[in-house]
């Protein structure tokens, strides 16, 4: 094999490498600029101290790592990471506004945060995106 073919074979070689890691991110693209309604389940939806679904959104910003969404009341905001299938929040926070604490809505719309904050990796099935958290999982439609 000649020099000036190896030297091709090694350019190729490295330009490969160096478009690897735009295609392990490529996934954080699909979810920018996008708002998911968190689902409820059946039982939990005629259950009436659940928060009302169509308030429990989260919303990808524009921007890079920005996510917001609200719940009843209450908004949070903080920053997202995804990477392939892989995805966190960091630095969520929430208003807690003082008239969710009835009905144990508050501790809900908490553990909505803190289940977040948790998470491992997602999946996006159609318009149906579904965040893991270890044993818990959140699914959303998306809006």
């Amino acid at each position: 094999m000649n020099a000036s073919l190896k030297l091709l074979i090694a350019a190729l070689s490295i330009g490969t490498l160096a478009a690897l890691p735009a295609c392990a991110t490529a996934s954080a693209s699909e979810l920018a600029g996008t708002t998911w309604v968190l689902n409820i389940d059946e039982e939990q939806s005629q259950d009436s101290s659940v928060f009302d679904t169509s308030t429990a959104t989260i919303t990808f910003g524009p921007g890079v790592g920005e996510v917001t969404g609200t719940f009843g009341f209450n908004k949070y905001a903080g920053t997202y990471a995804a990477d392939g299938d892989a995805i966190s929040f960091t630095d969520v926070c929430w208003t807690t506004m003082a008239c969710m604490a009835a009905a144990g809505s508050l501790d809900r719309e908490q553990a909505y945060v803190f289940t977040l904050e948790k998470a491992e990796r997602y999946e996006i099935n159609g318009d149906t995106m579904t965040i893991h958290a270890g044993d818990e999982v959140l699914e959303f439609t998306k809006q």
